[in-house]
């Protein structure tokens, strides 16, 4: 029982209380009266070292206000008296204390490590085999620091020197309770009942004295630390009654009380609903150990007690009960949920879509669906969403072609009005012509005639059709201010069940969200009872240590032949270094001879480019020289050209030639002019020849440069390869031999510490046999106790059973 779990009762004379700090000259301070808080306790390890501690070794701290089940009762200089003898008062036990919660405080971080990586494991929606192989290393990491956690919970124990009860107490869990006392019994059971609590409270008075003073308790919920505490004080009267919790109606509005320490059966077999006592909250569980400590007292004190046993059962029972407050939280969770899921109101979608095309009216009601679910399928909604969109596309269509012909119509109705308010009739203007020109009528003016009764005749069709065309156009403009109301109508229709379908959608999003972290508060709920499985079996995983040692040496052994043989792999590994080495130094030679071969080949291939470049000059020389030859043939040309010209102009001006003489002229001109033309073109070509070996001349001297920049840039690179290549292999060599040192350390100290575990396995084979030994008296002791536990469970069962006959 912890007083975290189960709230401290209030003296009478709630105006005083007293804490006491023993000293070591059994020195004791009063401290102001101060009431007693009715929360519950969090942090109880400081104020019991605080009153425990001595003032020299400790400094002065104000005294802790929290409620430690303190009261005034006639067995406190007892309490004071167990107090000074307390084991928390030596140094050693504290600084071992100092180091459990420590190493507590690691191995519950990395426990919140693991169970993080496991929920993200679990949260994930398409699980690998990786991830599951993975999942279960991490599980299996988990439980190992629960293991560790729980041994360190043992060793606290052990330093502390708890009492252990028997194994016997354990079947009083199975006794009734005192049943509560219902309005309108007779006055003879009340007071029957009232005498058996009193009766109760002076067993309980009694057995304080026999029972614990220091308890360690399960972990707490917030920082999962284990609980010391000091258990004094006096039960409330509310314990004495049996357990309820508030359970709620089918409806949802009303609450009753629920009794889950009732009779299992037909009330022939007394004992504990094993349903019930799942469901059962903290509060229960600690009035159940409660009233198992009230039947303990009534067994023989002669009875053999294992330490050990007990106190590993209790911390099992602890850990049980903060595993069942976590469920009880899980389940009444999923219950509100449950209970807001039936509330809410189901809409039918049949009745929905039959509203929007408008077979019912909006007054009816959705009936409810049956307990299958038959709803419609949401594709019929969207069917009848796009007719819809369909049949008002195709009026907007109609309605637009409307439009566009009343404007055609229109606008042919003003041009009409127009021409037939300026322009009089034609007949008119006609017999006036007639009348003003005053001769009389001929064929001509008998065709206009006709042609006039031809246009009065279109003229009146025209009117006519005119008419008709504006009674159709407002007659259509009725009907498109009809379809107008009807189109508005169906807008708002289709506004009214795209915010239904919205809201659907959002229901069902909301019903699926629900239903997924049901399927997690339910995988949650799973993993929970295989934990509770898993620590239960725990206490089964004990016997394995001590094999666990042998393993632990013959690891170690293991160990020191990995070390030797990576010993080896490294004097093989410094082998193969010296080897890489030598290829380094001989890569670097061939890379030599490479270079040089390479830069004499370059300079021969530059020395050819140069042997084909000499004859370029003269090339070019003579070049230039057939040029200035053919630019002074085509200024001779040129000379004589203008002389012809002159000739032939004189010869036009002064004297009339025969035409066979100017035919031969003209034909000696278009010779001399072609002749003229070959030319030019011949000096062109010959200066594109020119620009090309310029052009090429240039590359070359390009490429000469490059190729010597080239040659300077691998010469460089050969001089830093070697430099290079002796820096790796005078570091190669430092490090090898400091290799060398650092294996020859690691084997000499592995050498000793394979003596100390020899040792360590020798000293822990002789602890083994002896704890076998004290293992095996225990178990004896500890059947001899179930078979006297059993026998009085029988006795106790029996004597019930007759009670409640008699009753």
């Amino acid at each position: 029982m912890s007083t975290s779990e189960i709230p401290a009762e209030a003296p009478e004379n709630q105006g005083e209380t007293e804490n006491v700090e023993p000293t070591n000259d059994d020195q004791k301070e009063e401290t102001e009266p101060d009431p007693i808080p009715k929360a519950p306790v969090d942090n109880v390890i400081e104020p019991v070292l605080n009153e425990v501690l001595p003032k020299d070794s400790t400094p002065k701290k104000p005294v802790s206000k929290e409620p430690m089940m303190k009261q005034k009762s006639p067995t406190e200089q007892d309490r004071r008296s167990t107090l000074s003898n307390f084991p928390l008062t030596e140094s050693e036990i504290i600084s071992e204390l100092k180091k459990a919660d420590e190493s507590a405080r690691t191995t519950m971080g990395l426990i919140n490590e693991l169970r993080n990586d496991i929920q993200q494991f679990q949260q994930k929606d398409d699980m690998t085999e990786d991830d599951v192989k993975t999942l279960q290393g991490l599980h299996a990491d988990l439980m190992q620091k629960l293991s560790d956690f729980d041994a360190l919970a043992m060793h606290i124990q052990k330093l502390l020197g708890l009492t252990a009860k028997s194994s016997g107490e354990l079947g009083s869990l199975q006794h009734d309770y005192p049943e509560q006392l219902v309005e309108g019994q007779p006055s003879s059971n009340r007071s029957s009942k009232e005498e058996s609590i009193s009766q109760n409270k002076k067993i309980l008075h009694d057995l304080q004295k026999n029972l614990p003073r220091v308890v360690v308790c399960g972990r707490r919920h917030e920082d999962d630390v284990p609980k010391i505490i000091i258990c004094d004080g006096q039960p409330k009267k509310e314990e004495l009654s049996p357990p309820t919790r508030d359970v709620p109606e089918k409806d949802g509005s009303k609450t009753k009380k629920e009794d889950h320490l009732n009779s299992v059966g037909d009330g022939s077999k007394p004992g504990i609903d094993p349903t019930n006592l799942a469901q059962c909250n903290l509060m229960d569980l600690c009035n159940l150990l409660k009233q198992a400590s009230l039947n303990c007292g009534q067994l023989p004190c002669g009875q053999p007690q294992s330490n050990e046993t007990m106190e590993a059962l209790q911390s099992q029972i602890n850990d049980l009960k903060h595993k069942m407050s976590l469920m009880s939280r899980e389940n009444a969770k999923l219950q509100k949920k449950l209970q807001t899921t039936q509330s809410r109101p189901v809409i039918c979608k049949k009745k929905l879509c039959q509203k929007i095309s408008g077979a019912i009216s909006e007054s009816e009601t959705c009936s409810l669906p049956a307990a299958n679910g038959d709803v419609a399928p949401d594709k019929e909604l969207e069917k009848q969403i796009e007719v819809m969109e369909s049949v008002v596309a195709n009026i907007k269509n109609e309605v637009s072609n409307v439009q566009n012909q009343r404007k055609t119509l229109k606008s042919q109705q003003q041009l009409l009005q127009c021409a037939f308010a300026h322009q009089p009739p034609r007949q008119k203007e006609l017999a006036i012509q007639h009348q003003q020109a005053g001769f009389e009528s001929n064929p001509c003016t008998k065709q206009l005639e006709g042609q006039l009764r031809d246009l009065n005749e279109q003229y009146c069709r025209l009117d006519c059709e005119f008419k008709d065309k504006v009674r159709e156009t407002a007659h259509l403009r009725t009907e498109v201010q009809a379809r107008d109301k009807i189109i508005e109508q169906i807008t708002e229709r289709c506004y009214l069940a795209e915010a239904r379908v919205e809201d659907l959608v959002d229901r069902l999003n909301m019903f699926d969200a629900e239903r997924r972290q049901e399927m997690a508060d339910q995988a949650k709920y799973s993993d929970m009872k295989h934990q509770s499985e898993l620590a239960v079996q725990n206490w089964k995983e004990v016997q394995q240590e001590l094999e666990a040692l042998q393993i632990f040496v013959e690891d170690r052994d293991n160990e020191i032949e990995s070390y030797r043989n990576k010993y080896l792999k490294a004097q093989q590994d410094m082998e193969e270094q010296k080897r890489y080495v030598e290829k380094l130094h001989v890569q670097s030679c061939e890379v030599k001879e490479q270079l040089l071969t390479e830069v004499q080949q370059y300079k021969s291939q530059i020395q050819e480019k140069i042997a084909e470049l000499l004859p370029l000059p003269d090339k070019l020389r003579n070049a230039e020289l057939k040029m200035t030859l053919y630019q002074q043939n085509i200024e001779e040309l040129t000379k004589e050209l203008i002389e012809a010209r002159e000739i032939i102009a004189s010869f036009n001006a002064t004297s009339s030639l025969s035409k066979d003489e100017k035919d031969l002229l003209m034909e000696e001109l278009a010779k001399k002019e072609a002749r003229v033309l070959e030319l030019q073109n011949e000096n062109l070509e010959y200066k594109a020849v020119l620009l090309r070996f310029e052009e090429l001349t240039q590359q070359n001297e390009w490429l000469y440069e490059e190729k010597v920049h080239e040659v300077t840039q691998l010469s460089a690179q050969l001089t830093t390869l070697r430099e290079e290549s002796a820096r790796i292999g005078a570091n190669l060599k430092e490090h090898h031999e400091i290799s060398k040192q650092r294996f020859l350390e690691r084997i000499s100290a592995l050498e000793k510490e394979l003596a100390s575990s020899r040792a360590v396995a020798s000293a822990a084979s002789k602890e083994r046999d002896a704890v076998q030994s004290q293992m095996e008296k225990q178990m004896n002791n500890l059947n001899e106790n179930f078979s006297q536990a059993q026998s009085t469970i029988k006795t106790l069962k029996d004597q019930i059973s007759y009670l409640k006959a008699s009753t």
